[in-house]
């Protein structure tokens, strides 16, 4: 007769779940130019979701990188679709598309820069 002395199985951790945030960096120094950069994504976490806007908009290894250090300041996270924080720069349509996609949008990312001087 053989007994079995391997160890119980052990629980598979649960994954952190996913919770949608909106982020706006809405930026204008001078008045004569204007930066708009949104970031819609799923993240584990508020600071998460930060390391996304940096990796979406200020990526490491790239001339934009240095720019984190100062804008990290100006983005605005809201832990949702915040549609009404949205309406200013992106369409109705777009924004329906974002709501029937989100399960299974990851990113929706844009940045709009223009100075009329």
């Amino acid at each position: 007769m053989t007994h079995d002395i391997s160890p119980p199985p052990q629980p598979h951790p649960t994954p952190p779940t996913l919770q949608v945030y909106t982020l706006i960096l809405d930026y204008a120094a001078t008045g004569e130019g204007r930066t708009v950069e949104l970031l819609v994504t799923r993240a584990t976490s508020e600071d998460a979701a930060l390391r996304r806007f940096q990796e979406a908009h200020y990526p490491l290894g790239t001339p934009r990188a240095d720019g984190w250090t100062y804008f990290q300041d100006w983005v605005t996270v809201h832990p949702k679709l915040d549609e009404r924080a949205l309406a200013p720069f992106v369409a109705p349509a777009t924004l329906h598309t974002l709501r029937s996609t989100l399960p299974y949008t990851i990113r929706f990312a844009l940045t709009w820069h223009y100075n009329p001087s």
